[in-house]
């Protein structure tokens, strides 16, 4: 009789652990499953305004820079097309020859300051951030070099202006030329770029650039404003 009690007290409580095993199990699946609508309803947040969301994408800094770079080049590619026609109209075919002979000239002179530097100094620049390195040096060496090779395209026009007819008939206009020059070499847009903040710099030159375009239209009104 004690065996047989003892027998039915042990069945008796496994079968209240196995009531409590199914009662916590049906619990868990009742908390489960809001905690799976919470992750599903927190994955389509994620998806219409997380950081990987189209939106936001779009206004990433390296996004402004790329919006920045195609502002410029846009820009490049349009004025002209606003201002060289006129140009043609009002100077001339022979005065425009030598606009556009001088404009040649300051594009080789810019051609050779920035020597890949726009795309090496950034890379660079990049990789010293990256690994936690001062950027100093690179950037006083990428000045040095520009301003180098500056020096040479200024001795070579200077040569050219003192044993040329060609160079030498116009000096005022070879010296707004190297001046722009000037000003494209210690530019340093690689710098911002390296740094994400190019629509700083890019706008100061969008502006430029349509400040320059027009006043085209105010100062040049006949062929001798070439030379003027």
């Amino acid at each position: 009789a004690r065996a047989h009690g003892r027998a039915g007290g042990r069945d008796a409580a496994g079968a209240t652990r196995r009531r409590t095993d199914r009662r916590a199990r049906s619990i868990d699946r009742g908390a489960r499953v809001p905690a799976r609508r919470c992750r599903l309803a927190s994955a389509v947040a994620a998806a219409v305004t997380g950081p990987r969301s189209f939106r936001t994408v779009t206004t990433t800094p390296l996004a402004r820079a790329v919006y920045s770079l195609y502002a410029v080049q846009l820009a490049t590619y349009v004025l002209p097309l606003v201002s060289v026609p006129y140009l043609i109209h009002t100077l001339g075919a022979s005065q425009f020859g030598v606009y556009i002979f001088v404009i040649a000239v300051a594009r080789f002179g810019v051609l050779i300051t920035d020597w890949g530097f726009n795309y090496t100094a950034t890379r660079e620049i990049v990789a010293a951030r990256l690994a936690g390195r001062p950027v100093g040096p690179i950037y006083s060496a990428v000045v040095a070099g520009r301003v180098l090779a500056l020096a040479v395209c200024g001795v070579a026009l200077g040569v050219l202006m003192l044993t040329t007819e060609r160079f030498g008939g116009d000096p005022a206009l070879y010296a707004a030329a190297f001046a722009g020059v000037a000003g494209s070499a210690l530019m340093p847009l690689w710098l911002y770029q390296a740094f994400e903040r190019l629509p700083v710099v890019t706008s100061a030159l969008l502006g430029g650039r349509v400040v320059a375009t027009a006043l085209l239209f105010v100062f040049v009104r006949d062929r001798s404003d070439v030379t003027a």
